[in-house]
């Protein structure tokens, strides 16, 4: 981003959302992660805007293709997401289900 040049903006003269941030940090994160197959497709896009949201969508192959360790990275690359997604200012949409809005003493 450092090469846009867009002095009409308000803000600091870039595009640049969260949104954004967050991407390019799960594409640093994949590259970097030992488990990842770096000879094969990785990509980190933006679907269509919902109601609930802008879902994200991660697709990587793994270096291991046994199943049960693909759901393993599986796991862990989500949990890591999932635990740095306040970091930038973003939410998890789970829709609620009733239970998560009772009170609970």
């Amino acid at each position: 981003n450092n090469q846009v040049e867009n002095p009409e903006l308000l803000i600091n003269g870039k595009h640049l959302m969260n949104l954004s941030v967050f991407r390019a940090y799960i594409e640093s994160y994949l590259s970097h992660n030992a488990l990842i197959h770096k000879e094969m497709i990785s990509m980190v896009r933006q679907l269509a805007l919902t109601e609930t949201g802008i879902p994200i969508e991660i697709y990587v192959f793994t270096n291991d293709t046994q199943w049960t360790n693909f759901e393993t990275v599986q796991a862990e690359v989500f949990d890591h997401l999932i635990s740095v997604v306040d970091t930038f200012d973003l939410r998890i949409y789970q829709k609620p289900t009733g239970y998560d809005l009772q009170k609970h003493i």
